[in-house]
């Protein structure tokens, strides 16, 4: 790990922008610096070229709002990966919590930490999305504020990509922890996408009910620039992963070296209401009613039309016969979502 010792005090509050995202290198690396010795500023000055010029094998794209409680965990868990050609990108969604100073504190300590501000928070799949522009590297993987992982996990993960070019993501089995980092209980395997046809993996991960945690393994950059991301929708990591699939297979190791922890303060349970989840994802959205399970069914037809060109007309017929069950299985709570909203506006109408 390439580390140096904290530089002298400053005013963290005049950083010191380096482009329009708000993304800056800290005033202790540069102003106490040139106050001290100019063969010392110079040497900040060659750190911040070789940041900017260096191309690491893997980005880490961390966002985080308000997570204090858990982020210096996830944070050293990450730089402690025996695999260390790595940048970690901290995507601080303008959070009004103690999160800002831990990540300044990483960047200063860490030349492969950047640290990514933001004046207002716009939402988690901005927050999310926006780290894909900044990653240099050619794999990519996010990682929650919450969560931990195993030394190997990095590594194992990149080996897969690096030996087998028809995988497109690669992760581990999970363990589920507490707030206090107790195992609770080790998941099964979820094999969802592994199959050679890329048109059995869609259905399977349109169809099966299975935990998301792939979303958080390592995806070859290129493939994920070409989709949707994460978007500002309920379940956009399933969408994401489906339409992945239509990218490569994925890898499932065996080693359950993710440990992701269940607590109150998770997004699914702080924001459970589909209108606070929808206002989770995009602050600008007002909160109005929503067809979420209708959105999810658009969206999944949505990361078929955007990966269609890479499939042969048979693949891409045979991946959209996933639609019809989709429908059939999802559509008591069509129905219901159709109905509510019906009633809604037409009360609105009377109203009037």
């Amino acid at each position: 790990m390439s580390r140096r010792a904290p530089p002298a005090p400053c005013d963290l509050s005049r950083p010191e922008p380096t482009g329009p995202d708000g993304g800056y290198l800290l005033c202790g690396e540069a102003g106490s610096a040139w106050g001290r010795n100019p063969a010392d500023a110079l040497g900040v000055a060659a750190r911040r070229d070789h940041m900017t010029q260096r191309h690491p094998k893997v980005s880490i794209g961390l966002p985080t709002y308000n997570g204090e409680r858990y982020l210096a965990e996830a944070i050293t868990s990450l730089l402690e990966q025996d695999f260390a050609d790595l940048e970690l990108l901290l995507a601080d969604n303008a959070s009004t919590d103690g999160t800002r100073e831990i990540c300044e504190r990483f960047a200063r300590e860490d030349d492969r930490v950047r640290y990514l501000p933001a004046d207002r928070n716009r939402g988690a799949s901005w927050n999310f999305k926006r780290m894909i522009a900044e990653a240099r590297g050619p794999y990519f993987k996010w990682a929650a504020d919450d969560d931990t992982y195993e030394a190997a996990y990095v590594g194992l993960c990149v080996k897969v990509l690096d030996d087998q070019p028809d995988v497109v993501l690669s992760y581990t089995q999970a363990v589920e922890i507490d707030s206090e980092g107790n195992v609770i209980e080790k998941r099964g395997p979820t094999n969802v996408a592994s199959h050679e046809d890329p048109a059995v993996r869609f259905r399977r991960v349109v169809m099966d009910e299975v935990y998301c945690y792939a979303v958080f393994g390592v995806i070859r950059a290129e493939a994920l620039g070409t989709t949707g991301l994460i978007g500002s929708f309920s379940q956009s990591d399933r969408v994401l992963l489906a339409e992945l699939s239509l990218h490569g297979r994925f890898v499932e190791l065996d080693e359950p070296f993710f440990r992701h922890r269940e607590h109150p303060g998770r997004s699914m349970y702080a924001y459970a209401d589909d209108r606070d989840r929808q206002r989770w994802f995009d602050t600008s959205r007002d909160g109005s009613l929503t067809m979420p399970r209708w959105r999810l069914g658009v969206e999944y037809r949505r990361a078929l039309h955007r990966a269609g060109p890479r499939l042969t007309s048979t693949e891409r017929r045979r991946a959209a016969t996933t639609f019809a069950p989709w429908g059939m299985a999802n559509g008591p709570v069509l129905g219901r979502e159709l109905a509510r909203t019906t009633v809604v506006r037409a009360k609105r109408r009377l109203r009037k």
